[in-house]
């Protein structure tokens, strides 16, 4: 995995994002690609937001 600093990286990393539909299959784990997107979103902003769980959830 890159970083999402690198500049080519983090282009790679938008293309993939912008590739997923509803019918993506997983090429790892069971999340469907809602739940991976709300599982990201959620980390993000806990950790680079910094807000609690409660005001998440």
């Amino acid at each position: 995995m890159g970083s999402i600093y690198d500049k080519a990286d983090n282009a790679a990393m938008i293309a993939r994002i912008n590739s997923l539909t509803a019918e993506s299959k997983p090429l790892w784990g069971k999340m469907t690609v809602d739940q991976m997107c709300k599982h990201c979103n959620t980390t993000i902003q806990l950790h680079l937001v910094n807000k609690g769980l409660k005001s998440i959830f």
